[in-house]
């Protein structure tokens, strides 16, 4: 899906797409339309979703008894 198509579909709510423009402004000192900040908003959440796994329990043991060795 193109930009246009994915904010068609899908819509932050009026609460998300200001403080993401709040946010984005502090950080990049731009401003957003809301359009460009419910597009912008769906990606960073798409991004998330897609680097995001739960680990299992013994994964997560494996890794810090790694850790922890010298």
């Amino acid at each position: 899906m193109n930009r246009i198509e994915v904010s068609q579909v899908m819509r932050l709510s009026k609460k998300a797409i200001d403080d993401f423009k709040i946010i984005y402004f502090e950080e990049f000192k731009v401003e957003l339309t809301n359009e460009e900040a419910n597009v912008k908003g769906l990606e960073l959440l798409n991004f998330i979703k897609l680097i995001y796994k739960p680990m299992p329990i013994k994964e997560i043991l494996v890794s810090q008894n790694q850790n922890e060795k010298p």
